[in-house]
């Protein structure tokens, strides 16, 4: 996580309060200094993506009181879209298999 320190501070930030860090953790020495590029257009996702699920991976968001019912409905429907299904919730091993 304290490599996001040489990415995108706001973004360090964000994730180490997601994790619920009491404080953020030291940016690694790096092995060359840090240098501020435009984006590559080569690697650029928006406005190449094709308009499918097909090959992508998608997180479904649970927490106790999530309806199971639903869950396994939007999972059948992405794994038919072609997308591969990971069920994030806030701590592992917290809830029935999907």
């Amino acid at each position: 996580m304290a490599h996001l320190r040489h990415i995108d501070e706001d973004l360090a930030k964000r994730v180490a309060n997601g994790l619920a860090f009491d404080k953020m953790p030291k940016a690694p020495v790096t092995a060359t200094p840090v240098q501020k590029m435009k984006p590559s257009p080569a690697l650029q996702l928006i406005g190449k993506m094709k308009d499918t699920l097909e090959g992508r991976a998608i997180g479904i968001l649970i927490t106790n009181g999530s309806d199971s019912a639903v869950i396994k409905k939007i999972k059948k429907a992405a794994t038919e879209a072609g997308a591969a299904v990971k069920i994030v919730a806030p701590k592992v091993g917290g809830r029935a298999a999907f």
